[in-house]
């Protein structure tokens, strides 16, 4: 069992001005949650080209939190290397404090966290050009680069999940995303308690942009 509970979340909003995650986090504020880390996925299936490349944005290095950031961010590396998946996933890490996906709304709160995503270097011509319109489809993904990209975020939220990066705050965080069939972004965050309990919570939207959420909690040991 895992001494933290894990939620995975879905939050919809995300292009409209990552409304999901932010009323999230400040639900998240009014309750006084204590989260020690966000592991938000955002686009991890693309790679065209022969440099496995993916990205974990933080905050810049001048920014208060920071430091926690990187720790994440160095578990996810550290797991990658252990389990010999470096061949498939090339893991860098970027201190830009990125505002365009879930991560921000997190941070903006103070809460630690990183972006976990495809290569979108600015440097690298290898950005899904398929984004965003009808062929973004399951037969353009790499999946080789995206099984070992789950894997790696599979073991990097274990990881997490067993070891505390703060001992003040509790709970790990695993987000990600899945545009539905009416365009709308629907997203989904794990998150692990020191209980041992996992708790799911998908959040969507409706056209008034208010957010409907359903989530249901599972004990360690039940299906």
């Amino acid at each position: 069992t895992f001494p933290r509970t894990l939620r995975f979340v879905l939050f919809s909003g995300e292009e409209e001005g990552l409304c999901g995650s932010a009323a999230y986090v400040d639900e998240a504020l009014e309750n006084d949650e204590a989260i020690v880390a966000v592991y938000n996925m955002d686009m991890i299936a693309w790679n065209s080209d022969k440099a496995p490349i993916m990205r974990l944005h933080t905050r810049t290095e001048d920014a208060p939190g920071h430091a926690e950031d990187l720790a994440i961010a160095q578990v996810f590396v550290d797991v990658v290397e252990t389990y010999g998946l470096g061949r498939q996933l090339r893991p860098e890490i970027t201190p830009d404090g990125l505002d365009e996906s879930d991560t921000f709304s997190f941070w903006e709160a103070g809460y630690p966290g990183v972006l976990a995503i495809e290569d979108d270097g600015a440097e690298v011509d290898d950005f899904n050009p398929n984004y965003h319109s009808a062929d973004d489809t399951v037969d353009a993904f790499n999946l080789a680069y995206y099984t070992s990209f789950v894997k790696a975020s599979v073991g990097a939220a274990a990881t997490l999940a067993s070891a505390g990066l703060a001992a003040a705050r509790e709970g790990i965080y695993v987000s990600g995303s899945l545009e539905l069939a009416d365009g709308q972004l629907a997203m989904a965050l794990l998150h692990l308690g020191q209980a041992g309990d996992a708790q799911l919570v998908v959040a969507t939207f409706g056209d008034d942009t208010q957010p409907a959420t359903a989530s249901g909690t599972w004990r360690a040991g039940e299906d």
